[in-house]
């Protein structure tokens, strides 16, 4: 019989809308997040806001993707709690997590930095645009060593990549975290975690797939997650 194997399986986190009556409230997520990980060779799980579920869903998951929100807003409360304990699960069992612009900012904050205000912050103003994340908006500057440097010399060896940029947000610099990547006003753009087989936040969005450095960061994330655990199937 022969045996296939399964595509890794990535946790996506995801935001809510509030209604009423509340038994109309909604999850909600961005399809293209979920469309970028199957491109890349993976399979998407989303997850609801369940804190007693946390250590379940660490334990299920091969990695975790986690996502952004609407430019200037964190998230709900409950979210932002969610989201800061699966980080945290995920890198105590060292499994690769990917954290996209607001996600970013929840690893950021998980590792002891602080979030500021694009206007009284390392960005300009312009770093929010005109919300529109189709296009490419800025260039960075990767430094010279590291897993993203790694990643941007495997799409070619030069100085600087071009981004796209939907946020009004950014973090600092002091927490337990590495800046991988800048942007020409110095604001960060990129952290990893030392001594992580893969944490990465990167405060552009790649599952847009605007260049070939968005499609190798989702690529080295998917590869990541394939070691955590080699299940097969055996089909009929």
């Amino acid at each position: 019989m022969p045996v296939v194997q399964l595509p890794p399986l990535i946790g996506v986190t995801v935001d809510h809308h509030d209604a009423e009556p509340p038994s109309e409230a909604t999850y909600t997520v961005r399809r293209n997040y979920v469309d970028a990980l199957n491109e890349a060779g993976a399979a998407a799980i989303l997850l609801p806001f369940d804190q007693a579920a946390v250590p379940r869903y660490a334990e299920l998951c091969d990695g975790l993707l986690v996502t952004g929100s609407i430019p200037g807003h964190p998230g709900s409360t409950e979210r932002q709690i969610f989201d800061k304990a699966m980080i945290r699960a995920v890198m105590d069992r060292e499994r690769p997590v990917l954290g996209i612009c607001n996600g970013l900012q929840m690893m950021g904050l998980v590792l002891g930095g602080r979030v500021v205000d694009v206007a009284a912050g390392p960005h300009g103003p312009d770093h929010a645009g005109d919300c529109v994340a189709e296009r490419l908006a800025h260039g960075i500057r990767i430094a010279d060593d590291g897993l993203l440097h790694r990643i941007g010399k495997s799409v070619g060896d030069k100085p600087g990549h071009s981004v796209n940029s939907l946020h009004r947000q950014a973090l600092d610099r002091s927490g337990a975290y590495t800046v991988c990547a800048e942007a020409d006003d110095k604001g960060v753009e990129a952290i990893e975690l030392p001594g992580h087989p893969f944490a990465l936040g990167v405060q552009w969005h790649p599952e847009y797939r605007l260049t070939a450095l968005d499609r190798a960061i989702l690529a080295a994330f998917v590869a990541a997650c394939r070691p955590a655990r080699e299940p097969t199937l055996h089909p009929d």
